[in-house]
């Protein structure tokens, strides 16, 4: 049985590395938002799929975290400041970093789904256990780069002795630069095998020389998931796999996609 999606996707030319790093790979706005939605559909089963596995794990997870660091209820009370403990602020900070790296690797399935799907083909679940065995990577990337957010932002705070506006748009601005510089180091340790040193590194390059047409499209995308979140957020079953979608189109455009040559491809459709 043919693994060939059975309508005719979009023509999505690839880009190439070695020119993504050099700058001359160039992307369009409109028609990359534009594939994006249109390939949607046709992996909406599998992302949802993903999306009850992950969240039932999550759930899993938050549960354990909640056993092992038991936070106090009046955290959680809004006008009960007074009683919070900045233990309680602790744990739930050092929770949350645990419960970021621990998920990392189930939610660079939704990446892997997305890239099978950008190059017109369906996933399958060696692809996902492959994903899995790249956690050492993915999890040190998500370290990376929370620990790069968390250094900067608390720089920049030194601004709220200055003025608390200037400090807190610069903090903002900070933190959304760090997670697109980010945006393709999953990607790449995952579709190209590459170290996290080098995925991270080959990422903030690339997205640096393509930041302009990066960030619109980030806008655009934030646009749709609020629009798509205000019918009772029904939307977002459509919009959130989009959103992976578009990572992975960004990714293909720039670098090109060699997911099917990974060794857990299905034979008969390897190059």
């Amino acid at each position: 049985m043919s693994n060939t999606i059975n309508h005719k996707p979009p023509v999505l030319p690839p880009g190439s590395f070695s020119g993504a790093l050099k700058g001359e790979v160039k992307i369009e706005v409109g028609a990359l938002l534009k594939h994006a939605w249109d390939i949607t559909p046709r992996i909406l089963i599998w992302m949802i799929g993903v999306f009850i596995g992950v969240a039932a794990i999550g759930f899993v997870v938050t549960k354990i975290m909640e056993v092992f660091m038991p936070i106090n209820p009046a955290f959680w009370v809004e006008g009960n400041e007074a009683t919070i403990q900045i233990e309680d602020l602790f744990i739930f900070i050092i929770s949350s970093i645990i419960q970021e790296f621990i998920m990392a690797p189930f939610n660079a399935l939704f990446i892997m789904v997305a890239l099978v799907n950008v190059i017109g083909r369906k996933p399958n679940m060696a692809l996902l256990r492959y994903t899995l065995t790249r956690w050492r990577p993915i999890v040190l990337c998500s370290v990376v780069k929370m620990t790069t957010t968390a250094a900067g932002v608390l720089l920049l705070a030194l601004f709220l002795y200055i003025n608390t506006q200037l400090a807190i748009v610069l903090m903002v601005l900070f933190a959304i630069y760090v997670q697109l510089s980010f945006m393709l180091a999953v990607p790449l340790i995952i579709d190209r095998g590459l170290t996290t040193s080098k995925a991270i590194f080959a990422s903030v390059i690339i997205i640096n020389k393509a930041m302009f047409p990066v960030l619109m499209l980030m806008i655009l995308m934030f646009i749709i998931l609020m629009i798509s979140a205000i019918p009772l957020g029904l939307g977002l079953i459509f919009t959130v796999p989009m959103l992976a979608n578009l990572v992975a189109t960004i990714y293909h455009s720039l670098v090109g996609c060699e997911v099917e040559e990974l060794p857990y491809w299905p034979a008969e459709v390897r190059h």
